[in-house]
């Protein structure tokens, strides 16, 4: 990984690993897997129903005193006050609480299985007893397997038309032009739930405005956040910081200010059918492309970037000086990159 720390990280709970992940990344957020606990649950607490309980507590998307109240319910309800390992469970609740981890991007990964199903392929072609060369052959043979299914993973998301399913034609086109194949069905499948809900109240803020969201039969409330001047959406629910994907609340808002197209905003570039070809674009000669290092660097520095607009754009002596000295650091670095190019051609 070339010094890069990953922003999320998910395992079965292992000590050692855990103490790993503390002392050499210690600002990326470690996510205990869901099969793995309600496994530990099993044998711990054998009652099916409070299982049950537990993958609810783990898996939906509560708001935090929400989950509180839940899991109070739940230790009273089965008389689990001195059971040691729900007492010790609920103390890594950072580890495992969807209510509390949904602010975190996991790209909706929530178990080790991902990562065990690729050990389970590598497998086929390598083995305890494969010599090095044996091994290198072998391991080539296995990437290249990938690669190919990424290209026709890239085929049929750029090929293939989905079958629109709403009434919402405008918005779910656009969906299906921007998101690759599984992704747009995560987004259909989002949009479809539109239909439960409904926007009943809209407040007016100097630079955005806070629109609330109920679902229909229901006493949930979900506020959206939206800015005109950027265009950004956030949602209470967080799933777009959490999937990169936008949430059924934030579609619902939307269709009530007739939007026809998806805004950028909300097009996580790693599920676009164009990420491939924008990096192909950007950096012709395949350097960066190919070096996850260079691209591991250009990445951070878009996000500390973006944070830096985020807080100075509303600040006019913030801003002035952040784009005086923007200006300033964008002259410098062309004129090294041009002087660099031309003792290269000399």
């Amino acid at each position: 990984m070339k010094g890069k720390a990953p922003c999320s990280i998910i395992t079965d709970g292992d000590l050692a690993m855990r103490n790993a992940i503390t002392r050499v990344m210690p600002g990326v957020f470690h996510r205990l897997c869901a099969w793995h606990l309600l496994r530990n649950a099993l044998s711990h607490v054998r009652d099916k129903h409070v299982l049950k309980w537990l993958k609810k507590l783990m898996l939906d998307d509560f708001e935090v005193v929400e989950f509180e109240e839940k899991w109070k319910e739940m230790v009273a309800t089965f008389e689990l006050e001195d059971n040691s390992w729900i007492a010790e469970l609920y103390e890594k609740w950072m580890k495992w609480s969807t209510a509390h981890l949904r602010s975190h991007f996991f790209a909706g990964i929530r178990t080790t299985s991902h990562c065990e199903a690729f050990h389970a392929h590598v497998a086929k072609y390598v083995h305890s007893r494969t010599n090095l060369t044996d091994f290198v052959e072998q391991f080539q043979r296995c990437l290249t397997y990938f690669r190919y299914k990424v290209v026709v993973a890239d085929y049929l998301s750029t090929c293939e038309k989905e079958v629109l399913q709403t009434n919402l034609r405008s918005l779910e086109r656009s969906g299906d032009e921007l998101f690759t194949k599984e992704m747009f069905k995560l987004f259909q499948y989002y949009l479809c739930k539109t239909i439960k809900l409904r926007v009943v109240d809209c407040k007016e803020m100097v630079t955005f405005s806070v629109y609330i969201v109920v679902k229909y039969c229901s006493g949930s409330v979900w506020r959206v956040s939206y800015c005109p001047s950027t265009v950004d959406f956030t949602c209470s629910c967080m799933r777009m910081q959490s999937i990169g994907l936008p949430c059924d609340h934030i579609l619902a808002v939307l269709v009530s200010l007739n939007f026809m197209e998806l805004p950028s905003s909300l097009v996580l570039n790693r599920w676009s059918k164009l990420a491939t070809e924008q990096m192909k674009d950007k950096y012709p000669d395949s350097a960066m492309y190919w070096d996850s290092q260079l691209m591991a660097r250009y990445a951070t520095l878009v996000e500390v970037s973006r944070q830096v607009c985020a807080a100075a754009y509303c600040d006019e002596e913030e801003y002035d000086k952040m784009l005086h000295f923007l200006s300033n650091e964008a002259t410098r670095l062309k004129l090294k990159q041009n002087n660099e190019h031309c003792v290269d051609d000399n």
